[in-house]
């Protein structure tokens, strides 16, 4: 009987210090991201921290903490052709270095959607229990000052369709849900965009853009949007810097 006690000891020790290890690595660490296409170690340890908690949930509650998913914060740069299909986007002098950062911008939204499963698994108890979900704050600089330019989720899913995950070694369409560009609503269904206005008598949405002048944007995973049959379904949801979400640890 000692020997079982000394054992399971032993054991919960080891979680504790390698939980407070993980922790000081989040707090030195966790706060700078780079718009790259390759994950980071601290993108694969918040996957393990929410695989974990949706493993060990019970009745929609978290039985375990939230610990290793720190939002962080990104700025992209629009004319880094490195970190974008330069190929297609370096020659387009109108819209290219839009383009080029919305690419930047969907590689955060593919890592935030990774490092909460994919949408697999329903982990919103975890999300509401431990204030988690928000991935990345974001500004990106150098995007043209030209009237009418700008980011919006049109243009995120043309980028989507027309470019292959290297995560995956598919269409980023694959993950997020791409519908057709005529539809009057969002053109990802696993992408939550904000609407900046609707009109009364068409009800058409015109959603937000990002421009030059505009200041940090959130990236958040979320499972409080519904689908046309009116589920609940998974999706990285995108918001103004002016909307602060609860927090896990590492402010931004």
């Amino acid at each position: 009987m000692a020997n079982k006690k000394a054992i399971v000891m032993t054991a919960l020790v080891a979680i504790i210090v390698a939980i407070i290890a993980g922790m000081f690595m989040m707090l030195i660490f966790g706060n700078i991201a780079e718009a790259s296409g390759a994950g980071t170690m601290v993108d694969s340890m918040c996957r393990f921290n929410t695989g974990l908690i949706a493993g060990f949930s019970s009745t929609g509650k978290s039985l375990l903490p939230l610990l290793f998913c720190p939002e962080r914060t990104v700025t992209i740069d629009a004319t880094d052709w490195s970190k974008c299909n330069a190929e297609l986007y370096k020659s387009d002098i109108d819209r290219g270095r839009d383009y080029c950062a919305a690419q930047q911008v969907l590689t955060l939204a593919d890592r935030c959607w990774y490092m909460y499963g994919d949408g697999k698994k329903s982990i919103a108890g975890m999300i509401e229990a431990w204030r988690g979900g928000s991935c990345f704050k974001f500004k990106i600089k150098n995007l043209p000052k030209t009237s009418g330019n700008g980011i919006d989720d049109k243009v995120i899913a043309e980028v989507a369709a027309e470019n292959i995950n290297p995560r995956t070694d598919q269409n980023y369409c694959k993950s997020f849900d791409c519908v057709a560009p005529d539809y009057n609503g969002a053109p990802m269904t696993r992408i939550a965009w904000p609407i900046e206005k609707t009109d009364i008598i068409t009800g058409e949405k015109t959603p937000l853009k990002i421009k030059s002048s505009s200041g940090y944007w959130r990236i958040m995973y979320s499972e409080t949007n519904k689908d046309v049959a009116g589920q609940v379904t998974q999706v990285v949801e995108f918001f103004t810097g002016k909307k602060f979400p609860l927090l896990a640890i590492a402010p931004a």
